[in-house]
């Protein structure tokens, strides 16, 4: 939510909303509901979310710029293909 919040909104303001998940982790652990790496699993799996974001992001920028996906040499596909036997 936090990480919504401060993307979407422009006012100097939007940067309190980064302590809402300090927060409501510190709420969970003092409250002994949840154990520390609960917190620290939810964490990584925003971490890998953001990096499965961007790199879809930088994939479909390629695919729209017209670059093959998989790089320069991806380009120079041979007509035949030697076979071996």
């Amino acid at each position: 939510m936090a990480f919504a919040v401060i993307t979407v909104s422009r006012s100097r303001w939007r940067w309190l909303a980064a302590g809402y998940p300090l927060l409501t982790l510190l709420a969970v652990v003092v409250t002994a509901n949840h154990f520390w790496l609960d917190g620290v699993a939810a964490a990584i799996l925003v971490a890998a979310a953001l990096a499965a974001q961007r790199l879809v992001r930088h994939l479909v920028g390629r695919l729209r710029s017209g670059e093959p996906l998989g790089g320069p040499q991806a380009a120079e596909v041979p007509s035949e293909l030697p076979v071996q036997l």
